[in-house]
């Protein structure tokens, strides 16, 4: 039982984390990895070699001057953060609410279940954020996404003029509660259509399974036919 369990949180867990990083992994170049921990560099990446020397020199600093101004790479690192512990959460909520509901098991059970599950969850999620910046320079990746988005949708003076309006007071502000902002606003999203996902996935589920005890009733059903032959005439 023990084991099981073990393995099934593993399973779980890696779900959980593979989701995150599947939902993330296309916003940007999908490979740039610190060169210490893997031996890679910008020289090892043609395509991304290639998309940032078309840059010009005035919008290259014109970028870099508003990833300095925005505090990207601090920003980022603590959505990110964010972004995890909100996940793991969910996680937990998800999981605790499954093993209680699953009738299979016993209270007992349920308590052993949910004990072990969760433990190798935190154990998971903690390991999880001290492996993931060893293997991933942020602040690389940053530079480089930033770098080919900022100069395919925005000129030179367009960047210098978000970057002096970052530098005002409401700018300031913008900067210092956004990821707050964000985080707050997609928690209270996700509890008003919670309950509207669930109905709908419920009934989804029920019209699927009235389908599929249906198809299983359709052979029976023809078998107990009688055999129409056909006369000549």
């Amino acid at each position: 039982m023990k084991l099981k369990t073990a393995l099934f949180a593993c399973l779980l867990i890696s779900a959980s984390l593979s989701a995150q990083a599947e939902s993330t992994k296309d916003s940007g170049d999908k490979a740039i990895f610190d060169k210490n921990a893997s031996g890679k560099t910008a020289a090892d990446m043609p395509a991304t070699v290639a998309a940032q020397a078309k840059v010009t020199p005035e919008k290259r600093e014109a970028i870099k001057k508003l990833m300095s101004v925005t505090r990207l790479p601090q920003v980022a690192d603590k959505m990110y953060d964010m972004l995890l512990e909100q996940g793991q959460k969910s996680f937990t909520i998800s999981l605790t609410r499954s093993i209680q509901e699953d009738t299979r098991y016993t209270e007992e059970q349920k308590r052993d279940l949910l004990a072990n599950v969760l433990g190798s969850s935190e154990r998971m999620f903690t390991r999880y954020r001290e492996l993931l910046p060893k293997s991933v320079n942020l602040p690389d990746v940053l530079e480089s996404v930033s770098t080919q988005v900022y100069d395919k949708y925005f000129t030179a003076a367009e960047l210098n003029d978000i970057s002096a309006f970052y530098q005002t007071p409401a700018g300031k502000k913008a900067l210092d509660v956004l990821p707050q902002v964000m985080q707050e606003s997609a928690q209270m999203t996700g509890e008003i259509i919670t309950p509207k996902v669930r109905e709908v996935v419920g009934m989804v589920l029920q019209e699927e399974k009235g389908r599929i005890e249906a198809l299983e009733k359709a052979p029976a059903a023809k078998t107990n036919e009688p055999v129409k032959t056909e006369t000549k005439k």
